[in-house]
């Protein structure tokens, strides 16, 4: 395989990586590195410090998922308002609002499915399970902290 100037990375394909081939327009190799730009400062993928591939892939998984909604939706947007103000809808910005609003969305999906909301979840398994069921019997503090003054 012919070296070239950089690194060479292995495919299943018989040629490198980073031989492009000659009909690629002249913006995609920066299109790829707005790509990996992004993933980086959105979703911190730089900064995983897991060493399951499964967990990683996991991430990586997610992170291209939720970026493919955020620019479904920014076309989507886009196609409501006037065309000025549509340039302005740019693929970061729009990445950025949906990484804010990640936690809200997923409280409508689970309720529009008909689940409960995680906090609520979390708030009914503490008082549930939190419970003593044995509360009727008398424990070895209870002595001390009756004398305890009211907070």
């Amino acid at each position: 395989m012919p070296k070239r100037a950089g690194i060479t990375a292995f495919s299943p394909i018989s040629r490198p990586i980073n031989s492009a081939p000659k009909t690629s327009p002249p913006w995609a190799r920066w299109t790829i590195e707005l790509l990996f730009t992004e993933l980086k400062r959105l979703y911190q993928l730089d900064a995983i410090t897991s060493a399951s591939p499964i967990i990683i892939e996991a991430l990586v998984l997610t992170a291209l998922l939720t970026r493919v909604v955020s620019h479904r939706l920014r076309h989507h947007l886009r196609g409501l308002v006037p065309p000025e103000r549509a340039r302005r809808l740019t693929p970061l910005r729009g990445a950025e609002v949906l990484v804010a609003l990640a936690g809200p969305l997923l409280h409508r999906v689970l309720a529009a499915e008909g689940l409960r909301d995680p906090l609520e979840e979390i708030v009914h398994l503490m008082l549930h399970e939190g419970t003593d069921p044995h509360g009727h019997r008398q424990g070895l503090l209870d002595a001390w902290t009756t004398l305890l003054p009211n907070e």
